[in-house]
């Protein structure tokens, strides 16, 4: 139960995060509200070079 409840606050994080860059869709048009925490991780990536440019 721990591990689950651990898994959603970090997915959380990632979520607030792309929002504060105001990312609420994939490049492929997918919500972020949809993406499991690794994806989301990896978008939150990406931004993160799109962002240094």
């Amino acid at each position: 139960m721990k591990a689950v409840y651990q898994e959603k606050m970090k997915r959380n994080v990632v979520l607030e995060r792309l929002e504060e860059l105001r990312i609420t869709h994939t490049k492929q048009g997918q919500s972020i509200y949809t993406l499991g925490y690794a994806s989301l991780k990896r978008e939150l990536a990406l931004a993160s070079f799109r962002e240094d440019e």
